[in-house]
């Protein structure tokens, strides 16, 4: 994020943005952090680095099927009822009507928190 400031140090930030997050730099920070990098591009980087590290390399290639976490208000308190609906179905609670609740609570919490 680039926060609106002057127009040189909003400059200066995506100028530093640029740099940081191109597939070279990315790729040095992944072998000194152990991060996954911002870019799929990066992999091109990183060959010896993959080799020396399967395990690493097996998470990076499942990456493709992540996806962000949804930008509602209500995500942390649905997060904490999803946990809680998990638990009580591993204890034997019915599926469907455990997952049927999850979503009334889910709905119900995001339009008390619009409100």
């Amino acid at each position: 994020m680039i926060p609106a400031t002057t127009p040189e140090t909003q400059l200066a930030a995506w100028i530093f943005i640029k740099y940081y997050t191109s597939p070279e730099i990315q790729a040095e920070w992944v072998k000194a952090s152990n991060y996954f990098p911002t870019r799929a591009s990066v992999a091109d980087y990183l060959t010896d680095y993959l080799a020396e590290n399967p395990k690493w390399a097996t998470a990076m290639g499942l990456l493709q099927y992540g996806t962000f976490e949804p930008q509602l208000i209500s995500y942390q308190g649905v997060r904490d009822a999803a946990e809680q609906a998990f638990n009580r179905i591993i204890q034997g609670a019915d599926i469907q009507e455990t997952l049927d609740n999850l979503t009334t609570e889910a709905n119900e919490l995001q339009d008390e928190l619009m409100e």
